[in-house]
Order: structure tokens, then sequence, then C-alpha cells
């Protein structure tokens, strides 16, 4: 997990960086709604994580996890 968590983190924070400095990317208005999504759905996560008896997230929940991205997807779909 601590390997996952760090290689994340170095590509977020350094990578992107780096990339974003050779070729920067515009910046559009949708993303604020895709950050928005993106920022309830990891408090979600967090929170069914950390709610539960085991401390992992149970398979209703991943189930749930999966059926809202495929809602998502679809509706971003032209």
């Amino acid at each position: 997990m601590d390997n996952i968590l760090g290689s994340n983190t170095f590509n977020i924070f350094l990578i992107l960086r780096i990339s974003a400095n050779i070729r920067p990317m515009p910046f559009s208005i949708a993303f604020n709604t895709d950050f928005t999504i993106l920022l309830g759905a990891t408090v979600a996560l967090f929170i069914a994580i950390f709610t539960g008896v085991r401390k992992k997230s149970d398979r209703w929940e991943a189930g749930l996890f999966v059926a809202f991205f495929a809602g998502y997807m679809v509706c971003l779909a032209p």
C-alpha cells in the first residue's frame, strides 16, 4: 500500500509538473465539474472505508462505486 501511495504522490508532484512545464494544457471550465465529482467520490470512499468494522470497503460499497463510475461515464459520452 505504501508503494502505491508513494508512486502516485511522486507522479502527481514531479512528473505532472515537469510535463506541464514542457507543454502547458489550457484550462477548461468543465474541469471544475470533474474536480467536484472527484472530490466527492474521494470523501465518500474515505467514509466507506473508515466507518466499517473491518476498516475495509465491503462488496456492496465497491459495487456502488463501480455503478456510479459507469453512470458518470455514460453521462460524459456524446
